[in-house]
């Protein structure tokens, strides 16, 4: 499974050399589970190692690494964009994800561009911080997953969660990702309380298929230090996928040839006939359900028929 550690957005410098530095440096420890029901997920399946640099200038660095308490090697971060260093590692385990990043002092370490050869360290704390709650989208967005409308601003609500007290500070975010693992959208709300996120219209893209990860980020967050005032963050966030479904632009084209005929009413026909889309019999993803309410039924088959006299998609 091709996992994407995501994070919160940076401000960003009006004049990147009036504020060249590195501005964060981070570790980030990530259990990730998968939403495919109404109900929360309970097992995870994938944990995440992460670390970071960030910087306002491109010219700033050109390598970075990160030294691992009780370890003899470095890891080298890379370049993921002209002012970000990132280095992340998967796990079956969480045991096996601590074994190797343990509770210790982490040094990172930067060199070959204008800021020259520099070192800062943050700590990891004995025992890891993760909140209690497992992220998931409450049943009515899990269903409007399943058949999203693009075109219109939807609102995605969930739980909010209890940031464990040795951490200072939380963010709840949700960003989506698309088939070649792009980051489409990313919204971060400060904090723990935040219920919902909303995604704008036309953010996505009719007839296409994403990742949504809802991510509970708990942190313990130190400013000015190292760097010459970069802030240093450890973090430890469980996020939770889900799998996102957009509707076709042209609703009743199930088989996606610009048409509305016969074709497609032979695919309608027998889904209006099982009704359910829970049933195992019904085609997957169900895409007779026009309206994105788990089943297909009348209100469906007034959409499709004003699409099949329609004939040809718009």
């Amino acid at each position: 499974m091709r996992t994407a550690v995501a994070f919160t957005g940076l401000a960003l410098c009006a004049s990147s050399q009036a504020c060249a530095g590195v501005t964060f440096f981070d570790i980030f420890y990530t259990t990730f589970y998968t939403q495919t029901s109404a109900s929360p997920p309970a097992v995870p399946d994938l944990h995440v190692f992460a670390t970071r640099v960030l910087t306002s200038n491109a010219t700033d660095l050109a390598s970075a690494s990160l030294a691992v308490p009780n370890f003899p090697f470095a890891y080298n971060l890379f370049p993921i964009a002209p002012t970000s260093y990132l280095a992340a590692r998967n796990f079956a385990s969480q045991a096996a994800m601590e074994l190797a990043f343990p509770a210790g002092v982490y040094t990172h370490t930067i060199g070959g561009g204008t800021l020259g050869t520099a070192n800062a360290t943050l700590s990891r704390p004995a025992n890891l911080f993760f909140c209690a709650e497992v992220p998931a989208f409450e049943p009515s967005s899990f269903d409007t997953l399943a058949s999203f409308p693009a075109t219109q601003a939807v609102t995605l609500s969930f739980a909010s969660f209890t940031r464990p007290g040795v951490a200072n500070d939380a963010v709840t975010f949700l960003t989506i990702f698309d088939d070649q693992n792009a980051i489409v959208f990313n919204a971060a709300e400060p904090g723990e309380t935040s219920t919902s996120i909303t995604v704008p219209a036309n953010t996505l893209q009719p007839g296409a298929t994403y990742r949504a990860t809802l991510y509970y980020s708990s942190r313990i967050e130190t400013a000015n230090a190292g760097f010459g005032g970069a802030t240093a963050i450890v973090g430890c966030d469980r996020a939770t996928n889900a799998a996102i479904t957009t509707a076709s632009a042209c609703p009743g084209d199930l088989n996606a040839d610009s048409f509305v005929d016969d074709s497609d009413f032979v695919i309608f026909a027998p889904a209006y006939d099982i009704l359910d889309c829970a049933d195992p019999t019904m085609p997957a993803d169900c895409p007779a359900d026009l309206n994105g309410d788990s089943l297909v039924d009348d209100v469906d088959f007034v959409l499709f028929a004003a699409a099949y006299n329609e004939l040809i998609c718009p």
